[in-house]
Formats: C-alpha cells, sequence, structure tokens
C-alpha cells in the first residue's frame, strides 16, 4: 500500500507540475463496533478472499490464511470464530455451510486495479510530456 501510494502521489505530482503530498488523511483506521455482525463477516470474507481477487489463488486456501478453520471447522491453535459466524446457524456444520456459501458469492472490489492502473496511465503521459520536451 506504501509503494502504491508513493508512486501514484508521485506520478500524479509529475503529470500536475507539483509537489508535497497528494494524498491526505493516508493512513487512517476506523474500527466498527464487536456487535456489527455484517460488517464482521463482510470484513472476514475479504481477508480470505484476497489472494483470490488478487489472481494469486484459486480458491479460499492457502498456506498463510485460516478459511479453513471456519469452511472445515478445523483448528491452527490460533484462531478463534468471530461471535458473528456462530449466528450463520444452529450447529457449526450449519455455520461453516452458510460461510463457504457465503465466500463464494463474494465479488472483489477492483478499486486497487483502479488506481494501479491510473497510475501506469499517469507514468506513459509523464514520459510522454518529458519526451516531448526533450525533442524541442
Amino acid at each position: 500500500m506504501h509503494w502504491i501510494n508513493w508512486y501514484s502521489a508521485m506520478s500524479f505530482n509529475a503529470l500536475l507540475n507539483r509537489k508535497g503530498h497528494f494524498w491526505e488523511q493516508r493512513y487512517t483506521c476506523h474500527g466498527f463496533p464487536n456487535s456489527d455482525k455484517e460488517r464482521a463477516l463482510n470484513t472476514i470474507r475479504y481477508i480470505h478472499a484476497n489472494p483470490k481477487a488478487a489472481g494469486m489463488r484459486e480458491g479460499f486456501f492457502y498456506d498463510f490464511s485460516n478459511y479453513g478453520t471456519y469452511e472445515q471447522l478445523t483448528t491452527d491453535g490460533i484462531t478463534q470464530w468471530h461471535p458473528a459466524f456462530f449466528e450463520l446457524g444452529t450447529s457449526l456444520e450449519e455455520c461453516a455451510d452458510k460461510y463457504k456459501g457465503f465466500c463464494r458469492r463474494y465479488t472483489p472490489n477492483f478499486k486497487l486495479l483502479f488506481v494501479i492502473a491510473l497510475a501506469k496511465l499517469c507514468d506513459s503521459k509523464r514520459n510522454e510530456v518529458k519526451r516531448s520536451n526533450l525533442e524541442r
């Protein structure tokens, strides 16, 4: 994230002939109450789906994920199920099945990919401007 912020700020600043901070309030985070079960489940699913959304994996399972503890009810010795997970059903198996279906319905938000594409576009435009200035 740091690199994306830096790169896009440098590109936009060069394109706009300006200096200094481009992004305001870069590193803010606002928590949510533990009682917000829908947001908790969406956040957990977002974390589990990141590698899939990034094209690194085809599914939700990978070495550094605790997705299996939710879908297959396994234990990794670290993970504690969120209370929102228990509200998905009346049994652990039902909770796991519903969470699995909830994850399969996930569609990633492509804002990050858009920012990267925009940064590349700005970089190419900046290079065009530099080349045209050199040709003069």
